[in-house]
């Protein structure tokens, strides 16, 4: 379990055409760092996932994955 950490984006793979992985920011040091898994969750409120996915930029989804 991580703690203090804040979701910036999730990672996509234009390859493998899946999330790899999550962007997340630590509140207390700002050191960014990437999580990558297999299988990623994105629970968080309505709201906040929405705006997760539209931070998500990437080449093949040049305004986020929502």
């Amino acid at each position: 379990m991580v703690h203090n950490a804040i979701v910036q984006s999730v990672e996509y793979n234009a390859e493998s055409n899946r999330v790899t992985g999550v962007r997340v920011v630590d509140a207390e040091t700002n050191e960014k760092k990437l999580y990558t898994a297999k299988v990623i969750f994105l629970n968080a409120s309505t709201i906040a996932s929405a705006m997760i996915l539209l931070q998500s930029k990437s080449e093949a989804y040049p305004t986020g994955l929502a």
